[in-house]
């Protein structure tokens, strides 16, 4: 016997209207489920695009603030800036090698090479420490970075009797594994 004998031709067409509907509504779900993946992956994206943003942002924040306390021979601070396991080593073009190790020994290191034992700028001497520039490039894994920044710095001591300076101006790159915005790790 077939289905329209037994209900009908008008409860057949009802339920093929009903399958119809159903489809057409399971087509949109479908339809409705792939936009907001596709919108999910998109707000994914743009998040990351973001987090890049800010990290390139605080590592130039990072080395002005670096520059500025250089400039003021502010070598607490500078050490501050530096993770507990980094590691700074003076490249020994002007005296021997020495490497120091975490914010305190770096701050102390810093102190004694350059501020005389002291901290901040001595009377009648004259600095400047400029950087500027800034190309910074984010490893993939988001972890490291490389930036390359230009370096303008004039010291004359003029406390000391003496009063002459030089002037430098140098470009270089510096790589970093980032602990945390606010931290050099070299």
């Amino acid at each position: 016997m077939r289905l329209t004998q037994s209900l009908g031709a008008g409860s057949v067409a009802a339920l093929c209207a009903a399958l119809l509907v159903t489809a057409g509504a399971t087509q949109e779900a479908d339809d409705a489920t792939a936009r907001l993946a596709a919108l999910q992956t998109q707000l994914a994206a743009l998040e990351h695009d973001v987090g890049l943003l800010e990290d390139t942002k605080a590592i130039k924040r990072l080395q002005r603030a670096y520059g500025y306390y250089v400039d003021k021979k502010l070598s607490r601070e500078i050490g501050a800036l530096f993770a507990p396991t980094a590691q700074f080593t003076f490249d020994g073009q002007i005296r021997q090698g020495q490497t120091a190790s975490g914010p305190e020994q770096i701050a102390a290191f810093l102190r004694t090479r350059y501020g005389g034992g002291h901290e901040g700028i001595a009377f009648g001497d004259t600095r400047l420490f400029m950087i500027d520039t800034p190309l910074v490039t984010l490893a993939p894994n988001g972890r490291e970075a490389t930036g390359r920044f230009t370096r303008v710095s004039r010291a004359q001591a003029v406390g000391n009797g003496s009063r002459s300076g030089r002037w430098l101006l140098r470009s270089s790159a510096r790589s970093a594994t980032a602990r945390a915005a606010s931290s050099i790790v070299a």
